[in-house]
């Protein structure tokens, strides 16, 4: 836990029991979870994200929510007593930020695109291997060939897996569906 923190004292009052260690920064509670040096920490929803997928991606993840009795999870903005148009003029602009430029902050700030936690194993895996498909080009509308662009159902659902996995691929396209499955034969004889 941060050392001077309202969680850390709230849990410190509330669980007089429990053994909590205090760091000067969240960078350091990571990576004394990380170095095995503590078993877990309980962090804000936002900051945990963004922590584990900015730099401990593979390596931390969280794993539920934890409800502290007295502690309010709510961010706040400050602003000068003495200026008091601010507040009103704040709220205004806060009241009008819509859903979907929130949406916009979140995937860059928070879930990066709902980016996916690899192990360090998946990791290297992804780095280190480049994944062969193999597929027929006049199967519409799952899989063809049109003004020279290849698309289909099958081709969005692939590409989008393909890129949420960050994987590196080749694709061989074949016309017909026989030969796709003959060279699939082929290929588990050589395994």
């Amino acid at each position: 836990m941060i050392k001077g923190w309202n969680s850390t004292n709230i849990l410190k009052k509330n669980f007089p029991n429990l053994n909590i260690i205090e760091f000067e920064s969240l960078k350091d509670v990571f990576d004394a979870i990380q170095n095995n040096f503590i078993d877990a920490t309980i962090q804000n929803d936002l900051l945990a994200n963004y922590y584990i997928n900015k730099q401990y991606k593979g390596y931390l993840k969280k794993s539920s929510h934890i409800y502290i009795p007295e502690f309010k999870n709510e961010l706040y903005m400050g602003v000068n007593k003495n200026i008091e148009p601010l507040k009103g003029l704040l709220n205004k602009a806060i009241l009008n930020v819509k859903k979907e430029e929130l949406e916009i902050l979140d995937k860059k700030w928070i879930t990066y695109g709902n980016e996916i936690n690899f192990s360090k194993e998946e990791l290297d895996f992804i780095n280190k291997n480049i994944i062969k498909a193999i597929a027929t080009n006049s199967w519409a509308p799952f899989n063809f060939i049109e003004n020279d662009i290849y698309k289909g159902i099958s081709i969005d659902i692939f590409e989008y897996v393909k890129d949420k996995a960050k994987l590196k691929t080749e694709i061989s396209l074949i016309s017909k569906f026989e030969d796709v499955l003959n060279t699939i034969k082929k290929i588990k004889k050589m395994i």
